[in-house]
């Protein structure tokens, strides 16, 4: 398929999660026998060839692009398909960019403004919603198709709950535009850096939802891609299974796989740097990783042995600093900081290469909103929802602005938009949720608002794990 690709034009590009195959290989079959010609597969590109280069020459070449997406998430490869598809639609309008739901998805924020959504998670079996499908692709738009649309973007909040943003609801991101731009600085600059900040601040979504993306759009000079993990309590297994992922297989022969390339990792037969080489080597065009690690405090919470997570931050601190193509950046919870960065080398690593997220600015200079507004106004626009007057500021004097306090506002907005009406929020469903601290109380007492992984403390001294 792909020596006659460049010579032959594609009705729909198929652009998937690998998590998702056995989901999209059904969706291609029917697509097929619709009359439709379907590139499905993105690892069948030139050996060799720069990959960016030849995934926008192969979107350039269809009529148009299905998003696909599923219980896991957009992936990697995922991520950029669809920002070169949105990308060429701003430029072309007949270029159609077509989400496809599939059983279990969350619905991708930044495809709201999309007229077109097809809804397969009632199952990909679907025969109706199929020819659906069939018709967008073909650029048709019959009043059933756009009836369903309409109904699937209603359906969708435009706040995250207790959920971490996404990288596809960067559209949705608002008020932590001057700190996105702040940390890419300094991605920029250094090869190692943190994210520090409050329990609840927003580490997680400022990196995914505004760092991510920006790189994503060739804010630097670099090609990025980008891996995500959290250490938990085996941490040496969470890096191996970022930067090896085991084939498709059972659990047994997947746990096998994860375990073997660990003792690698643990014992020095392999090194980091050797993985990163290889992962870049078979993306041709790609010239930077960035491997961030999520709840770097995890090594103290999590993490049982002292000796792995003293391996897990040798093997970083061996990675970086050697002109090998990795960036990492870790989140860190504030009031962990000085524990576990007490260690000299990396210490000595983070200097100047720290990012603090403090309280929310009082004003925004561009329309008079303080962050904390243009938190929860914009995305509120964005899906042509208001509020009633006088409800926000209501919510930001009761809120407050310390940066904890984020994830509760959110959750507090996401329950404020299940109790809309006639697309407002209203003081009377604001009185109703018993406001800020009504909202939460509702969840229950096994309803904890902060996870786990926010509240277990040392499950052994944090100087012994992080020892040296």
């Amino acid at each position: 398929m792909v020596g006659t690709f460049a010579s032959s034009a594609y009705d729909v590009f198929l652009s998937y999660s690998s998590a998702d195959h056995a989901s999209v290989e059904p969706i291609a079959a029917a697509l097929t026998e619709r009359g439709l010609r379907v590139f499905l597969d993105r690892w069948e590109l030139v050996p060799g060839r720069s990959w960016p280069e030849a995934l926008e020459q192969y979107i350039a070449s269809c009529r148009s692009v299905a998003v696909v997406l599923g219980a896991s998430g957009m992936g990697t490869w995922q991520q950029r398909e669809q920002l070169l598809a949105l990308n060429r639609q701003a430029r072309d309008s007949s270029f159609g960019v077509i989400p496809v739901l599939l059983p279990g998805a969350d619905p991708a924020l930044g495809f709201l403004a999309l007229n077109t959504w097809i809804d397969l998670r009632a199952g990909v079996g679907d025969s109706a919603t199929l020819d659906l499908l069939a018709a967008a692709v073909r650029g048709e738009a019959p009043a059933t198709l756009l009836e369903r649309s309409r109904r699937t973007c209603a359906d969708v909040c435009p706040y995250r709950g207790l959920e971490v943003f996404r990288e596809e609801d960067a559209p949705f991101f608002f008020g932590r535009e001057a700190l996105a731009q702040r940390l890419l600085e300094r991605t920029s600059a250094r090869d190692f850096l943190a994210v520090v900040g409050a329990s609840g601040s927003g580490k997680s979504s400022v990196v995914r939802a505004g760092l991510i993306p920006m790189l994503r759009r060739g804010a630097t000079d670099n090609v990025w891609d980008i891996l995500t993990l959290t250490p938990g309590t085996e941490p040496l297994a969470a890096l191996a299974r970022a930067l090896d992922p085991p084939p498709a297989g059972g659990l047994i022969a997947t746990r096998a796989h994860v375990n073997a390339a660990a003792a690698s990792l643990r014992a020095g037969d392999v090194r980091v740097q050797q993985l990163i080489g290889d992962h870049l080597a078979r993306q041709p065009g790609t010239d930077r990783l960035l491997l961030v690690i999520d709840q770097f405090e995890e090594l103290a919470t999590l993490t049982e042995s002292a000796e792995e997570a003293s391996r897990f931050v040798d093997l970083l601190l061996e990675a970086t600093g050697q002109g090998g193509g990795l960036t990492v950046l870790i989140t860190l919870r504030s009031d962990f900081y000085t524990q576990i960065v007490h260690r000299r080398d990396l210490s000595d690593r983070l200097q100047d290469a720290v990012v603090q997220i403090g309280p929310l600015s009082p004003t925004a200079p561009e329309d008079g909103l303080s962050e904390l507004e243009t938190i929860i106004r914009r995305p509120a626009e964005a899906v042509s929802l208001d509020f009633e007057d006088g409800l926000v500021a209501r919510i930001t004097s009761d809120v407050g602005a310390e940066p904890g306090n984020l994830p509760l506002l959110e959750y507090l907005l996401t329950e404020l938009w299940r109790r809309r009406g006639h697309g407002l929020l209203t003081h009377e469903a604001y009185e109703g949720l018993g406001g800020v601290q009504g909202a939460i109380a509702s969840r229950g007492p096994k309803s904890a608002f902060w996870s786990p992984t926010k509240t277990r403390y040392a499950v052994v001294s944090c100087r012994s794990v992080m020892k040296r």
